[in-house]
């Protein structure tokens, strides 16, 4: 009989214990109040800014040029709100994998209501590439 106790620190057949959340420390990254500022949150608020930006030109310019810069503007808003709608699927799986429910349900509706945008989205670059060919 081993003098190992069954505490679940410890795995497998090796003392190996598991290191705790808190334990680990945290990488030196920007923070945004409590937001950690990660490449790809930096990339998609670009994207989004970005995109609404053109969608507001578009909407505030006057001559021939409008329909078909609305028509880029609504494609390039459907294909950043999709990957906005794919990167809140992945959280929402990825954060109940380790066990926060709470954080993937609220990770999910964003994710959800990032694709019902990219659905406009696209309905209305559909809509109006109708209307301009």
């Amino acid at each position: 009989m081993s003098n190992r106790s069954n505490d679940d620190r410890y795995v497998g057949r090796g003392r190996v214990p598991v290191p705790s959340p808190r334990a680990r420390p945290s990488p030196a990254r920007s923070r945004l109040g409590r937001i950690a500022l990660t490449p790809l949150r930096v990339t998609l608020g670009c994207a989004t800014l970005g995109s609404m930006l053109i969608v507001l030109y578009g909407l505030t310019v006057r001559d021939a040029s409008q329909l078909p810069l609305l028509t880029a503007a609504g494609a390039i808003s459907g294909v950043v709100f999709a990957v906005l709608a794919g990167v809140g699927a992945w959280t929402a799986y990825h954060e109940s994998a380790i066990g926060r429910p709470s954080r993937a349900f609220g990770y999910a509706f964003l994710g959800g209501i990032a694709a019902l945008l990219a659905a406009a989205a696209f309905a209305g670059a559909v809509i109006l590439g109708l209307l301009h060919g």
